[in-house]
């Protein structure tokens, strides 16, 4: 026996998720430099945050709206978020992945590692990502 969430549960769990007061509310973006992939237990200790020169969390991420894609999964996606280098950082970082953080930034809410980790060594380089949750029905 296999547990279904319909499409539209599931849309209203994630409007849910990015209204006032919850957990998708005023998160933040970040950048990781541990050579990690994300499983289900990973905690906000075991990500490396980036440090080169002019990188910063993003502020508070707006959410776009909630919408069901071609999978029939919830999603939604925020804004691009350039991360830019202000100067030269030696050694270079090699950064594996991104990460959203509450707006604490004291728990982890979900990491996403990079299909190829981009290096950041002297200024003007940068890297953009656009957030996006997606909340599909288990496997069985």
């Amino acid at each position: 026996m296999s547990l279904v969430i319909p499409s539209t549960i599931r849309k209203a769990m994630l409007t849910a998720l990015t209204a006032m007061g919850g957990e998708l509310n005023g998160v933040k973006m970040g950048l990781y430099v541990s050579n990690t992939t994300p499983g289900p237990a990973t905690i906000l200790t075991d990500l490396t945050e980036a440090t080169w020169t002019g990188y910063a969390q993003s502020g508070a991420i707006t959410w776009g709206g909630v919408a069901i894609n071609g999978a029939g999964d919830a999603e939604i996606v925020g804004p691009r978020e350039q991360f830019l280098s202000t100067g030269v950082t030696s050694p270079a970082q090699i950064n594996y992945g991104y990460f959203i953080v509450d707006g604490a930034g004291t728990t982890l809410i979900f990491a996403e590692r990079f299909d190829t980790p981009v290096t950041i060594s002297v200024a003007a380089q940068y890297i953009n990502v656009v957030p996006k949750f997606v909340l599909s029905n288990p496997q069985s």
